[in-house]
């Protein structure tokens, strides 16, 4: 007879400890029941009642039952105090007690009472089994060559199992999962435990889906460490991609409030506020995310990962996703949760909205599904920004509104323009007389090519190399883009560099072409621009070689405004005192 075969003759629940009165009560109660005096049927049963119950009360049936498992609780919770409180007095030597704690968590995996015991067995082993990876490398060593690895991932899978929207932060599968995940994060640091997780695929999506619970917000805030640190190996990385980690990270940074970190209320570290719980675990998924796709410098450098940081880059914005790069969770937060529209960022309630639901639903696909976009989020597109015309990450409509914001690197965005006006050329000197979206944009790009040189001195040297690709757009059909291009060719006249190298060019003869064919009110510009191009000797020669005087001297006679016949004069001087 075991002892779950007399809690049952008894009456009793099996497969959890009774207490003696308990046991002495269901006893008693059947004996009166059965009692052969009382009912005369009832005697098979009553020497079955009494067998059972001497069987409780005997010596075999503590033996049977085994140790007590409260006391080997108290046992291994002792441990993990000692790890936790002396672990630098610990870590030199080796943790004995491997083979019996994994063989623990083994059979305690596989119990069928598991979740109904009223001791704690398994949650006790797993937090043991964390203290002791965490105070020492030999530990995590001997942890992994015992196999400790694989048999923590049975347990946890099985926890992972029973999670519901109904569970506590207390329930022993959630606590058997906390502590099994921060081991898992200790492991992290070490190379061969590493290797051993990457065998272990189902372990990344288990732990992806902790982060759906998000209830349990103490579990939640767990398993984001433990992204962070095994984002440090790139096959990693693409297993937790592929698992949906990113729909989970993304959707617990729209619940950040900035006002509650600006107050300067100091909250207590695992306080009852939610809120500022919430704001924890955003700062830990913006971290997650930075090492995910490695942002961050030294010494928190990850392995770079372009797959996912085209797809927060498209999902956050590119301005966004490169503020993952400088580790100031709070300001990437306040942005995303805030209203903005600058040349770097147009955020409003309506494209928070969008990304959300992109968000949920690619989420809710891969628990239930287990399969979400398979292009990460890399070819999300915001419907506020479809019109919105993007060179590098700033939006050139609104930079053109506000010319003089300050850029975060102006000459990077030169560059850009530059780039972006290039593979336009054909459509900008089109002999179309109607405008294509190529040349609409291609008027844009210059107009803030104009404005960017304008109002950040040094830029202009960028320019160097372009110029014969500038002064081909004087030749476009649009008059609008030959004031453009004339207008950044001006803007960098006054850079000796610039000069020297629109002399190597030899596109002067298209300015004094433009003295005629161009609109009036472009022909100061241009007397202005050759006015400073003068300065230079070779340019003069050219510009002498291809009949300047005779273009300013028609200026001069024939021009019906006095202040273009004062600049012609001017321009036409400053030749006289070339040494040429």
């Amino acid at each position: 007879m075991s002892v779950d075969d007399a809690y049952a003759v008894l009456n009793l629940t099996i497969g959890i400890a009774h207490e003696d009165s308990t046991v002495r009560k269901a006893y008693f109660r059947l004996a009166q029941k059965y009692h052969p005096d009382k009912n005369p049927a009832g005697r098979e049963m009553f020497e079955k009642v009494n067998t059972a119950y001497e069987f409780l009360c005997s010596k075999s049936a503590r033996v049977g039952s085994g140790p007590d498992p409260n006391n080997i609780v108290l046992v291994l919770r002792t441990q993990s105090i000692l790890f936790d409180r002396y672990g630098d007095v610990l870590q030199p030597y080796k943790y004995a007690g491997y083979p019996m704690l994994i063989k623990t968590i083994e059979m305690e995996s596989e119990d069928s009472s598991l979740f109904s015991k009223s001791a704690p067995l398994l949650a006790a082993a797993a937090e043991c089994a964390y203290h002791t990876v965490r105070c020492s490398a030999l530990n995590a060593e001997e942890l992994r060559r015992e196999h400790g690895m694989e048999a923590l991932e049975t347990a946890f899978e099985r926890c992972v199992g029973v999670l519901s929207a109904s569970s506590k932060e207390d329930d022993v599968a959630a606590e058997v999962c906390t502590h099994i995940v921060r081991c898992y994060s200790v492991s992290a640091q070490f190379q061969a435990c590493r290797d051993r997780l990457i065998e272990m695929p189902e372990l990344v999506k288990n732990i992806c889906r902790l982060l759906y619970y998000k209830h349990l917000t103490g579990l939640c805030s767990v398993a984001v460490e433990c992204v962070s640190s095994l984002a440090v190996d790139s096959i990693l990385q693409m297993h937790f991609l592929q698992s949906g980690v990113l729909w989970h990270l993304l959707l617990t940074l729209f619940e950040y409030d900035h006002t509650l970190e600006e107050s300067g209320v100091e909250q207590e570290e695992g306080g009852s506020n939610k809120q500022a719980v919430s704001n924890s675990l955003a700062k830990l998924s913006v971290r997650a995310l930075s090492r995910l796709g490695g942002y961050l410098p030294e010494p928190e450098m990850t392995p770079d990962n372009p797959i996912v940081k085209a797809g927060l880059e498209a999902m956050m914005t590119a301005y966004l996703a490169k503020q993952l790069h400088y580790d100031k969770p709070h300001e990437v937060l306040k942005m995303l949760n805030s209203n903005s529209e600058n040349p770097y960022l147009v955020w409003n309630n309506g494209t928070r909205a969008e990304l959300s639901g992109f968000l949920e639903e690619q989420r809710d696909s891969a628990v239930r599904r287990g399969e979400s976009d398979p292009a990460f989020g890399a070819e999300f597109k915001f419907t506020q920004h479809t019109n919105e015309l993007v060179v590098g990450t700033v939006y050139l409509r609104i930079f053109n509104s506000n010319p003089t914001f300050p850029l975060d690197d102006p000459k990077r965005f030169t560059v850009d323009l530059l780039d972006f006006i290039s593979q336009r050329v054909p459509d900008l000197v089109s002999q179309s007389m109607f405008p294509t979206e190529s040349s609409q944009d291609g008027e844009l790009a210059l107009e803030s090519l104009s404005h960017v040189i304008k109002n950040n001195a040094g830029v202009e040297m960028q320019t160097i190399g372009h110029f014969k690709m500038l002064f081909s757009l004087l030749d476009s059909q649009f008059p609008t883009i030959q004031e453009m291009a004339l207008a950044v060719i001006s803007s960098t006249t006054g850079n000796s560099d610039c000069v020297s190298d629109i002399a190597g060019s030899n596109c002067v003869g298209r300015l004094l072409l433009g003295l005629r064919s161009l609109q009036p009110s472009a022909r100061v510009t241009i007397m202005h621009t050759l006015y400073s191009l003068f300065s230079n000797t070779k340019l003069v020669r050219e510009a002498h070689d291809k009949g300047a005087v005779l273009y300013l001297l028609d200026v001069f006679c024939n021009s019906d405004v006095p202040g273009y016949r004062e600049k012609s004069a001017e321009v036409l001087s400053k030749m006289v005192l070339d040494k040429l």
